[in-house]
């Protein structure tokens, strides 16, 4: 599996391989949050959270507003729907 640098961090804090995700249970609380307006919080270590939108592309049809959000600690990264 390729390594890719951390968009958020810039990489000075290390690889993401694309192995660390959250749980069903842990996604869902970030969504609550997100709902709610609330700061994110990773669930799984309590870090600072930063979330940025997905854009839609250009050849969908239909249109999911998605937020790609990132741990700027653990590095675990999850794309969820904004509701």
């Amino acid at each position: 599996m390729p390594t890719f640098t951390c968009l958020v961090c810039s990489g000075d804090r290390g690889q993401y391989d694309g192995r660390m995700q959250y749980s069903r249970e842990e996604r869902r609380a970030l969504e609550t949050d997100l709902a709610k307006g609330e700061e994110l919080k990773c669930p799984a270590c309590g870090g600072r959270v930063s979330a940025q939108p997905v854009p839609a592309p250009p050849a969908v049809s239909y249109v999911r507003h998605r937020v790609w959000i990132v741990c700027l600690e653990c590095k675990r990264s999850a794309s969820l729907d904004r509701r």
